[in-house]
């Protein structure tokens, strides 16, 4: 009857009742009453609702036992996901595909490779901090004619970085070439400091990207969080430095000023000069701050830059136009100070330039061909070199990795390069439309930006003799080398051998004295006075342990 209830069937049947999953036979109907709607199952939170257990029939013995009604299933909750940021989605795969490119670039190159230099295999990103590996490169070289010396200046020191490098004998005279590596916000001061303490001195370097310098000494290493670190070399270095950037002409220059078109700046120091008015090449006269506003309109690409030279076809320094030229109240630009032992400008041409990706390919190619070119006339050859380039001359700006290193592996290959990306370049300075007899710079060092600096150790070539071969016994290479002994002039009077002086008992009487002596010969000088020698002791160290015992009123 529809009164009584229907017992649900057990959870657990029997195996006698273990029947496929089916409906009930359906009763007659005019006794069976309207059945209810199936209720389908369906997926909620990855649990499935189970039809309503009255309804149900035993499982088979393949299948699982019958869950309970929803309302007594575990609420199971589904582990979300953490959401990938888009960056992550898409930049880290094309960020990869990039990096794999530029190494395999790199790779065919030849940069990673030992003929290409100091970029090392480690260095993958050139971007300097913003994610760079870090990598150390080394070269090793021997000059017997010179010497050279380390330096370094910390700011956390005690007194100044002008007492501490005058104390290590930076500004004592005689160095020739300096290589300097700074951190620190003092090194324009620095700079002039060296170059005006040694005026026919080549200095070249950059400011380090990197958190701390290293210096290397006595087999011990010190540490410099803000300074500079660098090298000195004395006697006969055979270093050569030139700077590229490259540079586009724009406007119709060149034109050029009088020594009536210049005046003093008030706001500056008396070595300070205004420019108020320019000559174009049509001879028309205006004034030189609406000059420079006309090329800065017109130039639709690169960076302008202003150069000034005393005579046209003499390479013009380059200088970046900035708001702090401008006089407005004259109508005016500030001129950069001239080099050299001239107090000012008293005329000359301005021609204006704009630098581009392909204006500094060009520049660095033309130069390193020049270069090459030049050497092989003079029968000279290239030992090795180092690059100081800016951390922006990357395949960001050029389209291609590495291109200042791959640019001179290929013009000089085999050759040894050792570099780095630099914050600010240290340099000779910047020309553009030079000559060839002026590719080279000594002297005028300063600060530069978007460059590459390369100093070129460069030496005579070594020509093979021609030396054929003769056979003959014993009694002919007798007779021949007396007869060749016999037509050859006597030899010259011995020099006085300084060494032998130093080791015999006679001293030098002066540092530049002991300076022209071998490291040996200072050595046996030491033992003899009884000056303890301790290893790894540079020349420059031991000549200035021998001074101390001098007699007094030695010259320098």
């Amino acid at each position: 009857p529809r009164s009584s209830p229907r017992p649900p069937p057990p959870l657990h049947p029997s195996p006698a009742s273990r029947l496929p999953l089916c409906r009930p036979p359906r009763p007659a109907a005019a006794a069976s009453p309207r059945p209810r709607p199936r209720r389908r199952p369906h997926r909620c939170r990855g649990v499935q609702r189970a039809v309503r257990p009255s309804r149900l029939q035993p499982c088979p013995p393949f299948s699982r036992q019958p869950r309970l009604p929803f309302s007594r299933q575990p609420r199971l909750r589904r582990r979300r996901r953490p959401r990938r940021r888009s960056d992550e989605r898409h930049g880290g795969d094309r960020k990869a595909a990039d990096d794999e490119r530029h190494r395999s670039e790199r790779r065919e190159a030849g940069v990673e490779s030992r003929e290409a230099g100091g970029l090392g295999a480690r260095q993958e990103d050139e971007e300097g901090a913003a994610g760079a590996q870090h990598a150390a490169a080394l070269s090793l070289g021997r000059f017997p004619a010179a010497s050279c010396k380390s330096f370094a200046f910390d700011a956390a020191a005690p007194g100044g970085w002008e007492a501490q490098l005058k104390a290590q004998g930076c500004f004592e005279g005689g160095w020739k070439v300096f290589l300097l590596i700074a951190r620190t916000n003092e090194a324009d001061e620095l700079v002039d400091a060296l170059q005006a303490a040694h005026p026919d001195a080549a200095i070249i370097g950059g400011m380090a990207t990197g958190d701390v310098l290293y210096r290397l000494r006595h087999g011990a290493a010190s540490v410099v969080d803000e300074g500079a670190v660098g090298m000195m070399f004395s006697g006969n270095v055979p270093l050569a430095a030139f700077v590229s950037r490259g540079a586009r002409v724009v406007g119709e220059g060149p034109y050029t000023f009088g020594e009536a078109d210049l005046d003093a700046d008030p706001d500056a120091p008396e070595e300070q000069q205004i420019l108020t008015h320019l000559t174009d090449p049509r001879g028309e006269r205006q004034g030189a701050l609406t000059t420079v506003l006309e090329v800065v309109r017109g130039c639709s690409q690169g960076q302008p830059t202003m150069g000034v030279a005393e005579r046209p076809g003499e390479g013009y320094e380059l200088t970046f136009l900035s708001n702090e030229m401008v006089v407005a109240q004259r109508g005016a630009i500030r001129l950069a100070p001239r080099r050299g032992d001239a107090p000012g400008w008293e005329g000359g041409a301005v021609q204006f330039y704009a630098f581009d990706p392909q204006s500094c390919k060009q520049d660095l190619a033309t130069r390193l061909a020049a270069m090459k070119a030049e050497t092989e006339r003079k029968g000279e050859r290239l030992l090795g070199a180092v690059m100081f380039t800016c951390n922006g001359r990357t395949h960001n700006f050029f389209g291609e990795a590495a291109f200042d290193a791959t640019t001179f592996s290929k013009t000089f290959p085999a050759t040894p390069l050792i570099g780095m990306y630099a914050g600010g370049e240290i340099g000779p300075p910047l020309l553009a439309d030079a000559p060839p007899s002026r590719a080279f710079q000594v002297g005028g060092a300063g600060m530069h930006g978007f460059t590459a600096v390369f100093g070129m150790f460069i030496v005579p070539g070594r020509q093979p003799r021609a030396a054929p071969l003769a056979f003959a016994d014993g009694d002919a290479i007798a007779a021949a080398y007396a007869e060749l002994r016999a037509q050859m002039p006597p030899p010259p009077p011995a020099p006085p051998a300084s060494s032998a002086d130093a080791t015999a008992g006679h001293l030098p009487t002066s540092i530049a004295e002991l300076r022209s002596l071998p490291v040996r010969a200072l050595r046996q000088a030491m033992d003899r006075l009884g000056i303890a020698f301790t290893p790894g002791m540079e020349k420059e160290e031991i000549i200035q342990e021998i001074a101390t015992r001098l007699p007094a009123g030695a010259e320098e």
